[in-house]
């Protein structure tokens, strides 16, 4: 385009027009595709049959309060705990944390240091289950053995602002952290029945808040 020579855009202007009936069906459409994906409804959904017993719940990232309810909704919640990015209802046998995001920080590291302890003082009898959505590897976090929690958010924050795909990511924080990668379930020293939301697309739910 040359000069001060301008294009001229044509458009059907009943497309902006106010129109009640198209409204009310778009309005519809965005209702019922938020009512499909709403945690808590998946989470009860998906622990309607479990058969448990006293059941102690785990969940982490940003749906954790409505997966905590759905969960809790469904089996004998004894005691739980909560990280998120936000103050939100929970059951009331269930401690609510809010942890940092994007990069974590002194509220992450404090509930992860309280989830870790919380899994590891479960008794044996009382089923462990975790509950892990999108946003948890920044909500709460606890650095490996001999791996500063300075250089973890360093690392974090470089992580956040470069050009590479979720997989990669994640799979850096996993090698750093003692929560991330399995280490929730090490802590614990026995399996942990897990119901996880994954935001990652193809990558894979084992993705999901760096595993």
């Amino acid at each position: 385009m040359a000069g001060n020579s301008r294009v001229k855009v044509e458009f059907d202007s009943d497309v902006v027009r106010p129109d009640p009936g198209r409204r009310r069906q778009v309005l519809g459409w965005l209702r019922a595709a938020l009512e499909a994906v709403d945690p808590e409804r998946l989470t009860a959904k998906a622990m309607a049959d479990g058969h448990r017993g006293e059941t102690a719940l785990v969940a982490i990232g940003k749906a954790a309060p409505a997966m905590m309810r759905g969960a809790a909704s469904a089996t004998n919640v004894v005691s739980g705990i909560c990280v998120t990015d936000h103050r939100d209802d929970v059951p009331g046998t269930v401690s609510l944390l809010v942890g940092d995001h994007p990069v974590p920080g002194a509220a992450s590291y404090a509930a992860g240091t309280a989830v870790l302890e919380t899994v590891r003082e479960t008794p044996l009898d009382v089923e462990l289950v975790a509950l892990v959505s999108g946003g948890g590897s920044a909500l709460c976090e606890v650095p490996r053995k001999g791996v500063p929690f300075d250089y973890l958010s360093q690392v974090y924050g470089r992580l956040v602002s470069a050009a590479i795909g979720i997989e990669e990511v994640n799979l850096v924080r996993s090698h750093l952290s003692a929560i991330k990668g399995g280490g929730l379930a090490r802590a614990a020293g026995r399996l942990i029945e897990t119901f996880v939301i994954a935001d990652v697309g193809p990558a894979g739910p084992e993705v999901v808040a760096s595993g």
